[in-house]
């Protein structure tokens, strides 16, 4: 690979080009003073540290110029061009083993062998087997006419995509990618999933990188700050981009006439209408709620003017508003309302809260996940996120977390089981499980899970998930 631009990073977390090795023998062999070069006239120019490459297995070797070997990992003393060039693998008296040509081909595509010829892959397999995913001639990376567009998409919390397609058939989405970032424009992966003819798909954008139950989360929350939203086939040719506009929390942009609309009220999952707004500020709120626990409720005065709330309420639901009459807020400040002062309590779970001004909606907070000491609020983004130091009446602390780990999942979920019977707990996050059996709550300083369960008798299991940088 010799233009790697987003896909495959290397032991220091960059994106490097690199060479793959294949040992076809039945035994290993030790590389050590075996030769890599790119230069015809010096097949010496970079020999192999002491590394063994086992048996029907593949060594990546890393062409960045460093010259290093460390856990494991090899780079060699230069760099691979990415108009194409010659490579030659040679034994330890320079007699060449392996000899490739390449020609210039698109970012984050490679060249390889399919066990009769050298074709270009539009998929990269660095350390495993080669895609057959392939073209024989350079890849070039262009325009896709399908009519697959993106139709509606909002920000922030609520941040949603919604595509269309406008074929006659349904569209397997397997391997098409999507992205916010123009230069990583292959950022998130679609599983496998169809989209049926002149039907729209609703994307949740959380960074969970999750598809469970027909649902899709994303590996990456759309912000107002994004510039651009770019969808591509599975041979990476761009279906469509679009220039983001830029609005406030609340809303969402839809395609209707040709032509982007701001909408207060959002059509996720359905055809835009000509409801459209004319006129919006990038902001137009004035109070936004910013922090929420289990007992209070925080707004806060988006303007450099005190503003009386007699005019404002909080609602869980639609019948169940509470005036917020003799409160003021001031300029650039905030206020705490206690839950206690409500018709209504916040639970644990997941609850949305609603801000009504005049009885129209001007801002809604999905509140999460809330346990014992922490709270949910915005970060310096407008994103939703987690705090275990609590602020309230004041600004939202610069520590906080996004999220929680993933709930450990057990292989079986309780009731009667035969004598012996195993029990797997897995969690789709790579966390860390800990776990107890005798009925007490889990911590990090309980037994980690490092395999099945084995149940001889009546057993209680509790199980906890830890993360670096999310809450358990």
């Amino acid at each position: 690979m010799s233009s790697n631009k987003t896909t495959n990073r290397d032991n220091f977390g960059k994106y490097s080009d690199y060479i793959e090795i294949y040992n076809g023998y039945d035994y290993e062999v030790n590389l050590k003073d075996y030769y890599l070069s790119d230069d015809n006239f010096n097949l010496k120019k970079w020999s192999f540290p002491e590394v063994v490459i086992k048996p029907k297995d593949y060594l990546v070797v890393y062409a960045t110029g460093k010259n290093t070997y460390e856990d494991g990992v090899v780079h060699t003393n230069f760099k691979l061009s990415s108009s194409g060039e010659v490579l030659t693998l040679s034994d330890k008296k320079a007699n060449p083993l392996s000899r490739i040509y390449y020609t210039k081909t698109a970012p984050d595509t490679s060249y390889g062998y399919n066990g009769s010829d050298y074709v270009y892959y539009y998929t990269v397999t660095p350390g495993t087997v080669n895609s057959i995913n392939y073209s024989k001639d350079p890849i070039t990376i262009g325009e896709n006419n399908i009519k697959l567009m993106i139709t509606e998409y909002s920000f922030n919390n609520n941040s949603k995509i919604e595509l269309y397609n406008g074929e006659d058939y349904d569209i397997n989405l397997e391997n098409y990618y999507l992205s916010n970032d123009l230069k990583e424009p292959y950022k998130y992966l679609f599983p496998k999933i169809t989209i049926k003819a002149n039907s729209y798909l609703v994307l949740n954008n959380t960074s969970k990188n999750i598809y469970e139950k027909e649902v899709i989360h994303t590996n990456f929350i759309l912000e107002p700050d994004n510039k651009v939203l770019i969808l591509s086939d599975n041979y990476k040719n761009t279906i469509t981009k679009i220039n983001l506009k830029t609005f406030g929390s609340g809303y969402s942009c839809g395609f209707y006439n040709n032509e982007w609309h701001i909408y207060k009220e959002s059509s996720f999952g359905e055809i835009n209408k000509d409801n459209y707004l004319t006129e919006v500020t990038t902001n137009d709120k004035q109070i936004e709620i910013n922090e929420v626990s289990t007992s209070f409720i925080e707004l806060k005065n988006l303007t450099n003017e005190n503003i009386d709330l007699k005019d404002y309420a909080l609602s869980d639901n639609s019948e169940n508003l509470k005036s917020l009459t003799n409160k003021v807020v001031k300029a650039n400040g905030y206020i705490s309302i206690n839950v206690s002062e409500l018709p209504f309590g916040i639970n644990n779970g997941n609850e949305t809260i609603y801000l009504y001004y005049n009885g129209k909606n001007v801002d809604t907070y999905e509140v999460g996940r809330l346990t014992n000491n922490v709270s949910s609020g915005l970060d310096e983004k407008g994103n939703r996120v987690y705090f275990t130091k609590i602020t309230k009446g004041t600004e939202n602390s610069k520590d906080y977390y996004p999220g929680y780990a993933l709930n450990p999942k057990f292989s079986t979920d309780g009731g009667y089981v035969e004598k012996g019977t195993k029990i797997a707990l897995t969690t789709n996050d790579n966390s860390d499980i800990y776990y107890t059996l005798d009925g007490s709550f889990p911590t990090n300083k309980s037994k980690k899970y490092t395999g099945e369960i084995i149940i001889n008798k009546t057993t209680v299991i509790k199980a906890v998930a830890y993360k670096d940088g999310y809450l358990s």
